[in-house]
């Protein structure tokens, strides 16, 4: 006689850790420059197989999981430290299945057997790294990342994660769009993202929004310059780079620089 055991349980990798804005402070150097540490990265959730473990009684008491929280970074260079990941013992043998999209994720049928099941966030970036030849005293870090799965056609309507993901994006205050410029959907792509966009919540159209054209080391300049001037028709600000290449990078801190200061002056005292 066999039986079969059944559970359903929510897991969420931890938070990233909020990068830091700091200068160095030093007796005969007034103005020194920025020294803000990174964010910890936030844990993960990891599933594991163990032999001791013959049910999924466990579950009934404990259904939702959660993976610590990354540090915040800190002055002095001094990074946050690293959410501790969340391990869950289920039996061996388990059949692990997205409870969303029924998706098979995995069989684990051996001892210690493991399946990383929600991903920690990064942690957010020092003012270190928003340095540039334009603003040599940044005052501003990015805060820390939630590991949020991309927008699907007619996640408005709560396909894929939905509203799950949506409810995400309106903590935002500055959407980057970052699409494949060398991909002919390019702009049909980006058509579909702000079509969900509003159809959800039209203030989300009213946010600060710049779309990051990758991969352009792929393609032409005749094509580049096109792409610019569709999205510069709909006042929408573009910037060219190859993630690969590293090319335009800094000129994508200073455009994320820039809004993020002005976001800050718009925020009540």
């Amino acid at each position: 006689m066999s039986f079969i055991d059944e559970a359903k349980f929510y897991v969420k990798g931890g938070d990233g850790g909020n990068g830091c804005v700091s200068f160095r402070r030093e007796k005969y150097v007034p103005k020194g420059g920025p020294n803000g540490g990174d964010g910890g990265h936030g844990g993960a959730v990891i599933l594991m197989a163990s032999k001791d473990l013959n049910s999924l009684l466990d579950f009934r008491y404990r259904s939702h999981f959660k993976a610590e929280r990354g540090g915040n970074g800190q002055g002095k260079d001094m990074h946050g430290r690293n959410g501790k990941d969340c391990y869950i013992d289920v039996p061996v043998g388990s059949f692990v299945k997205d409870g969303e999209t029924g998706e098979i994720l995995a069989d684990l049928t051996e001892d210690g057997e493991t399946l990383l099941v929600a991903e920690g966030g990064k942690g957010g970036l020092g003012n270190v790294h928003f340095a540039s030849s334009t603003n040599r005293a940044p005052r501003v870090a990015t805060k820390g990342k939630r590991d949020i799965p991309g927008l699907v056609e007619g996640a408005s309507q709560g396909v894929g994660l939905g509203h799950t993901f949506l409810r995400h994006i309106e903590r935002t205050t500055i959407l980057l769009h970052v699409l494949d410029a060398s991909d002919i959907h390019c702009v049909p792509n980006f058509k579909l993202i702000m079509a969900e966009l509003e159809k959800y919540n039209t203030q989300l159209l009213q946010r600060n929004l710049v779309v990051v054209l990758n991969k352009c080391d792929l393609i032409d300049k005749s094509r580049i310059a096109h792409l610019h001037n569709y999205f510069s028709s709909l006042n929408v600000q573009s910037v060219a780079i190859s993630a690969l290449r590293r090319q335009n990078i800094e000129q994508l801190k200073d455009v994320i620089d820039n809004l993020m200061e002005e976001s800050d002056e718009m925020e009540p005292a």
